[in-house]
């Protein structure tokens, strides 16, 4: 009827209250969840890029080791054969154009004989391939280097080649 009063059964409203009891407390678990896991994942994500820097360092370390224990291997080899091509330079009068390349590569055991002038570009070379590359243009610390070392003449750490592994002098 239009103009009576209904009230609600208390058991409806306790059953409203407990709903929203309900309600907040499984929002206020999901949301504690939320925030839990949010904080472990980004823990986990600093400590994985911790170890991968960490990895990755070592590989580099190991890498240079591995590096330097090649050079090592072949120091002994190069100075002697730098001594040799040196020896055969000072005979030309320093000119490098009369220097017997490939039967001084022979001499020396196979190993790639280099001429880079003071412009940091090889003049005279057993790799044809490698003659007239510009160390300024394609690896300009290089050229530093070679610029700093140039007050003498004396021989770099051996490189090796990529293709065929050999030493070069």
């Amino acid at each position: 009827m239009p103009g009576v009063d209904r009230k609600l059964p208390f058991a409806y409203l306790i059953m409203g209250i407990l709903f929203c009891i309900i309600a907040t407390v499984v929002i206020a678990g999901i949301w504690s969840s939320y925030e839990t896991s949010r904080s472990n994942l980004a823990t986990n994500a600093e400590r994985l890029q911790g170890i991968t820097e960490s990895y990755i360092n070592t590989s580099f370390r190991m890498i240079d080791s591995g590096l330097k224990l090649y050079d090592n291997t072949y120091n002994t080899g190069m100075r002697d054969a730098f001594a040799l091509v040196m020896a055969e330079y000072n005979l030309t009068g320093g000119d490098p154009a009369q220097l017997d390349l490939d039967g001084l590569q022979h001499r020396i055991g196979g190993m790639d004989i280099y001429v880079i002038d003071d412009r940091s570009v090889i003049q005279y070379t057993t790799k044809p391939t490698d003659l007239g590359l510009d160390f300024r243009a394609i690896y300009p610390d290089f050229a530093e280097y070679l610029d700093e070392r140039s007050a003498t003449p004396r021989g770099s750490t051996p490189t090796g080649s990529s293709r065929t592994g050999r030493p070069r002098c």
